[in-house]
């Protein structure tokens, strides 16, 4: 039983590893934390109003 306990861990950590670069990427693109409450908007947005 320990072998799916060990792919379990290994596809979780990948997940993580992804979310972290994806993130990371959005961090640095826009070099300020993404607010991911808006959903995803390119650099180059203007506000609206």
């Amino acid at each position: 039983m320990a072998e799916p306990a060990v792919q379990y861990d290994e596809m979780v950590q990948s997940l993580e590893d992804e979310g972290v670069a994806r993130f990371d990427a959005g961090r640095d693109r826009r070099g300020e934390q993404p607010d991911h409450t808006l959903g995803a908007a390119p650099a180059s947005a203007e506000p609206e109003n």
